[in-house]
Formats: structure tokens, sequence, C-alpha cells
């Protein structure tokens, strides 16, 4: 995990791990008692080699991940196509095609979904 002033980047050991914990962070923030600060949060997921340094990763799903964060409005959970596919046969993920989207840095369109998720009571 590394701070990006105030955001996370977050490495998962697979990508069924990663959409479960975004599905969970989406919810326990969707929880927050009625009266606390308003907090909605943007998660990217994307997968593929990345380069290790130090704790620290650098490569193409790293710049995937951002731009698909920026992307997505508050309380979005967005995915490049890679994901889709590793969990296309586990898990019970709802996925909306968004389309091929240009994003900042990335020299062709990525295709993207958005993954649904609902509120969980009493989380």
């Amino acid at each position: 995990m590394k701070h990006l002033g105030d955001g996370l980047m977050v490495v998962f050991a697979g990508a069924v791990t990663a959409l479960e914990s975004a599905v969970l962070i989406q919810q326990r923030v969707a929880s927050r008692p009625l009266e606390a600060e308003p907090l909605r949060i943007r998660i990217g997921v994307s997968s593929g080699e990345a380069s290790e340094d130090d704790g620290d990763y650098f490569g193409v799903p790293v710049v995937e991940a951002s731009r698909l964060c920026a992307s997505a409005g508050p309380g979005e959970i967005r995915l490049s196509e890679m994901v889709r596919l590793l969990v296309s046969s586990r898990g019970s993920f709802d996925l909306e095609p968004l389309g091929d989207l240009e994003l900042k840095g990335l020299s062709t369109p990525l295709a993207v979904y958005r993954l649904r998720w609902e509120p969980t009571p009493g989380l």
C-alpha cells in the first residue's frame, strides 16, 4: 500500500480479492452515520505486469488504475477489461460495460467497466 496525497494505491494478489475489497470499502463508506461528514470515494482497478522497486509499483496497470479512479464518479468502482476477464468465471460481480474510454497517459482507448454494488445495512 502507498499513500498518494488524498488517495491510496493498494496491490492485491488476485483480481477477485481486489474487487471484493473495493465493494467492501464502498459499503463501509456508505454505511457511515447520516450525521457524519459526507464521504464518497472513487476506485479504479487494473491488472497486469508491474515493476516493483522498494515496495513501490510502476507500469501500465498502475497508470490504468489511477486513470480509472480519476474518471470514476463518487461512490463508483471502475475496472479494466483485463480485470473483467480475470473475474468473469469467478465471483458474482455485476459489471456494466462503459465502452472504450480515452484516458490521460494511455496511448489507446481502454475498455472500461463499472462494478455495480449495493449498500449493506448494518456494516
